[in-house]
């Protein structure tokens, strides 16, 4: 089935927690892995918490990572399914909501109405997770995928609009913001100084 797809990450809302926490997951991470391999046990044994450990720091990604929005309309369908983690709370993908409207606040913030009778009645994207101008255009796209046909949307969006990047998938027409910088970037980013890092501390730890 045909359908057009919204896909929204945020970045980071407070830079200095956010590099913290990476950085001591990663480093807490690095120190329970050679802990795991200099204990001597069965290949395995060690493989399997090895596993673990990495299934782990994906749940915790899964858990505390960035603020992302995705919503899905079927060309034979009228209603918006929204799901994500808002900074208000989180909608998992098997429990998608329907979208009332999407209005933007006197401050900038982008109030995203639900139109069933769950809880949350409705969510928020903010700054400066998002920029203003891209909660703006998240605003204005969520109102034009009620009303515009697939190709209408295609054709108005077809360029650069801030962040956001048109997609033709297959039996999909994909639409992604990605606010930069890109969490995943600095994510990635500070994942490996913290493990140059380490590598560059191991000889004056253990005087090599």
């Amino acid at each position: 089935m045909n359908k057009t797809l919204l896909v929204a990450e945020g970045t980071f809302d407070r830079a200095a927690p956010h590099i913290a926490g990476v950085a001591a997951a990663m480093s807490t991470a690095l120190v329970v892995g050679v802990i795991i391999l200099n204990l001597g046990l069965h290949a395995v044994v060690t493989v399997g918490l090895i596993v673990a450990l990495l299934v782990g720091l994906a749940l915790l990604k899964a858990r505390f990572g960035p603020c992302e929005m995705r919503i899905e309309t079927f060309d034979d369908e009228e209603d918006l399914r929204i799901a994500g983690r808002f900074a208000n709370a989180t909608i998992h993908d098997k429990r998608s909501r329907d979208i009332a409207e999407a209005v933007i606040e006197d401050n900038g913030d982008l109030r995203i109405e639900l139109a069933d009778e769950g809880e949350p009645k409705q969510v928020w994207l903010r700054q400066p997770v998002f920029r203003k101008t891209s909660l703006a255009t998240l605003a204005a796209l969520i109102r034009d995928l009620k009303h515009m046909t697939k190709q209408d949307i295609r054709a108005e969006y077809d360029r650069s609009y801030n962040e956001l990047k048109v997609y033709d998938a297959k039996n999909m027409l994909l639409m992604r913001l990605t606010e930069k910088p890109s969490y995943m970037a600095m994510m990635w980013l500070v994942s490996a100084l913290t493990v140059l890092f380490w590598l560059a501390l191991l000889p004056v730890l253990f005087g090599g």
